[in-house]
């Protein structure tokens, strides 16, 4: 943005801003070569006119992340699955076959050079410490040991899933500042989005002001947790965000979640069956409570938290195949596995859809990386 947009306060909510958003501050890192992320690489050098637009003051609420460098990791990773359910390449056989399809192969290229740059570092915010080296320094490491790397082929087909997101629609719960709205509905410039959280609708971007009105994206605020009555069972959840998804219309809903804390995890899911939703992809985050009955007490039984957390991402892989017909167990392996091959599409089909997954994503920047994801 430039120094005479960037005002000490939002004229539209009188909010105080910093001098300079988290949105630039990363891509002075990106420009430097410093950044070994290769989804946060992705956006800034594949999608620029995006880091623009959220780097207005509008979007100033993205900006106050706690850890924006992280979060947007993880909402790159939904982008990059949102992205595969819009734009398949060929049918479920041949996509088995190449490894998640051809336009994929070159970030499985991209994570290998992020994992060999970060694998003494996993959790840095940086790769290079600039405050010890020259900036002569950096461009000679830059070019030698640590080059800057383009992520070669798009993440995702950007042309082709504009077009194809006409037909969907995204509803993000445990929204919180809405960063994952907010790059679905810029990324995927004909998609509508639905934002779902128990937060005031303050704590969002003004997005009307941003050009994304009612047509693109809307707010629904509602408790996930809030049981239903005795006139209607239904929980307020459900039925709101079913209504909403009525009256948008769109042929094709995915359901995405990120940080949806313990059974919040659960309460996706259950909207993902309750609609019939054509796919669902779920990161989560803290763990449900050990005194909570309702989960089995082998998710708990390693002290290790590590261990705990990838067992709860298995619980939810599990509660999605108790209704699809199979299943497939969580590999402890850091890198993303291609789905087994499917040699007879009709009879996948038949049985309920594609098997649900988990995946650990090594080019997600947290411990808590599992990807929890199935499509019908």
């Amino acid at each position: 943005a430039s120094s005479d947009e960037r005002l000490l306060r939002c004229r539209l909510c009188g909010e105080r801003l910093q001098p300079r958003s988290k949105v630039a501050v990363l891509g002075d890192s990106v420009r430097k070569g410093k950044e070994g992320n290769a989804l946060v690489r992705c956006l800034y050098e594949q999608r620029s006119d995006v880091v623009k637009e959220i780097d207005r003051n509008v979007y100033h609420r993205i900006n106050q992340c706690n850890n924006f460098r992280k979060e947007l990791s993880e909402t790159m990773a939904l982008v990059r699955a949102l992205g595969e359910e819009m734009v398949p390449c060929g049918t479920t056989t041949e996509i088995a076959a190449k490894g998640g399809g051809a336009w994929r192969n070159g970030t499985e290229i991209d994570r290998k050079f992020y994992n060999a740059r970060t694998s003494s570092n996993a959790e840095a915010d940086v790769i290079d410490d600039a405050a010890s080296t020259s900036p002569g320094q950096t461009a000679q490491n830059a070019s030698s040991s640590t080059p800057n790397v383009s992520p070669g082929p798009s993440l995702v087909p950007w042309t082709a899933a504009s077009k194809a997101s006409a037909e969907w629609h995204v509803i993000d719960l445990c929204c919180g500042k809405s960063l994952t709205a907010a790059l679905v509905a810029l990324l995927f410039e004909n998609a509508f989005v639905t934002c779902v959280d128990r937060i005031t609708p303050s704590q969002l971007p003004h997005y009307e002001e941003a050009g994304l009105g009612a047509d693109r994206i809307r707010y629904v605020r509602v408790d996930m947790l809030a049981p239903g009555n005795e006139s209607d069972p239904t929980s307020p959840f459900l039925s709101e965000v079913a209504a909403a998804v009525k009256e948008v219309g769109r042929p094709k809903v995915a359901v995405l979640g990120v940080h949806c804390c313990g059974v919040l995890s659960l309460k996706a899911i259950e909207l993902y069956e309750h609609l019939g939703a054509d796919c669902i992809h779920l990161m989560p985050c803290c763990m449900p409570s050990k005194k909570d009955g309702r989960f089995p007490k082998s998710i708990f039984e390693s002290r290790d938290q590590a261990v705990q957390y990838v067992a709860w991402a298995e619980h939810l892989r599990a509660r999605l195949a108790d209704d699809q017909g199979g299943c497939e167990s969580l590999s402890s392996d850091t890198s993303r596995k291609a789905a087994p091959e499917v040699k007879d599409v009709d009879q996948k089909n038949a049985v309920g859809g594609s098997t649900p997954r988990c995946e650990l994503l090594s080019d997600v920047v947290s411990v808590k990386n599992a990807l929890v994801s199935c499509r019908r």
